[in-house]
């Protein structure tokens, strides 16, 4: 009995929450910026509850002109964990605005939308020639797009395409390259080893830049690649000790 009482309740509180997301939804029409500001953060803290109403925070977001109703409704749909095939497009889009918490925001809700996410986090760190002019970053080998000379994002775009693991292999090359930038190396080798063995073609750079010895200077950059190294080669390495 007390089963079937705890199991109502909580289906009973996940109704009351997802029928607060679609109100919440109403909020973001207010007029008044502070209005949507909270309608908007409250749908973020709702998390996963907050999915029911990802198409009419995707519409809002396209119309929205407050930046911090726009960098809420981002990032609740990466907490939502929204359907990539609605989210990605917009997120992907959001990546390319010239405001950096916008920019970073997609980037970590992208990490929430598995395969889906991985080419518009791939295309950030590493822009293909044939990208749009005005996304391309000043210099092409550091990547990223203008808001990020620094390369502080690209080390986030980094870790949303480690949070991702396996699927995210296709950005391998890009994690490369990535591993040149002084502000995302440790990141792009971090995303490497949790891509695990479909990384293996970082191998020889990984190899490469542990030998270095201006590596060794860096403690927390050198454990980073030994221990993508470590996580690259792991089912390879188990595999030859049984072979013995």
């Amino acid at each position: 009995m007390r089963v079937f009482s705890f199991a109502f309740f909580l289906l009973f509180t996940g109704v009351i929450l997802a029928e607060d997301a679609l109100d919440l939804v109403k909020q973001l029409k207010n007029p008044d910026n502070e209005e949507r500001r909270k309608a908007a953060q409250k749908l973020l803290e709702l998390k996963e509850e907050a999915k029911v109403a990802t198409p009419d925070m995707i519409a809002a977001l396209k119309k929205e002109n407050d930046v911090f109703v726009k960098r809420f409704l981002i990032k609740a749909l990466g907490a939502a964990k929204a359907d990539p095939k609605v989210a990605v497009p917009i997120l992907a889009m959001m990546i390319k605005d010239g405001d950096t918490k916008l920019v970073e925001a997609a980037i970590g809700s992208l990490g929430s939308m598995g395969s889906k996410g991985v080419d518009p986090l791939m295309n950030f760190i590493a822009p293909s020639k044939t990208a749009d002019p005005k996304t391309k970053g000043k210099d092409e080998k550091k990547g990223g797009l203008k808001v990020d000379p620094t390369g502080d994002l690209i080390g986030r775009a980094a870790q949303s395409l480690g949070e991702i693991g396996a699927d995210a292999k296709p950005a391998v090359p890009a994690l490369i390259g990535a591993l040149k930038n002084a502000n995302a190396r440790i990141d792009a080798a971090n995303a490497l080893g949790s891509i695990g063995p479909g990384a293996k073609e970082a191998i020889p750079k990984l190899q490469e830049i542990i030998e270095d010895k201006q590596t060794k200077r860096d403690k927390n950059y050198a454990k980073a690649v030994n221990d993508a190294m470590k996580k690259i080669q792991g089912n390879e390495t188990a595999t030859k000790k049984k072979k013995k």
